[in-house]
């Protein structure tokens, strides 16, 4: 079967923008992961597209999301009914923590799917390593 991992916006934005810290980094993760699915949500669509238009302007927001729509390695999951109100309830229960809900759909999604791994630049998976997630590349630059 082939392997499987979640993609955040940090990941995909250090792909995208050449002058962001992580973009090396993310480049030699994502080479390293070039056979596997890439399981992304629509909300992680979303801001990423939104954060590119604001960091690189309107036309790389476009090219971005036709890129991230086109299919392999992405495999585009919506966050619907369930897994809407999971990814709430996640939210809530951990309303100590600075995660985003988006954080929380991935979580939701990360334990739904059976997916542990995401790719991502964000320290607040660190924190879910206890509820089945783990985030990649396990160390930072």
């Amino acid at each position: 079967m082939r392997r499987r991992i979640l993609v955040d916006t940090s990941a995909l934005f250090a792909l995208v923008d050449s002058r962001d810290p992580h973009h090396a980094l993310a480049r030699e993760t994502a080479l390293q992961y070039r056979n596997a699915e890439h399981i992304l949500l629509d909300l992680v669509w979303m801001e990423t597209i939104t954060l590119v238009k604001r960091a690189l302007g309107p036309q790389m927001a476009i090219e971005t999301g036709k890129k991230l729509l086109e299919g392999p390695p992405f495999m585009f999951y919506p966050v619907k009914g369930d897994d809407f109100w999971e990814s709430w309830m996640i939210f809530q229960r951990f309303s100590d923590k600075e995660w985003s809900f988006v954080d929380c759909a991935i979580l939701h999604m990360a334990q739904r799917l059976g997916v542990p791994e995401v790719f991502s630049f964000d320290r607040h998976f660190d924190q879910m390593s206890g509820l089945g997630i783990r985030r990649i590349p396990l160390r930072l630059r």
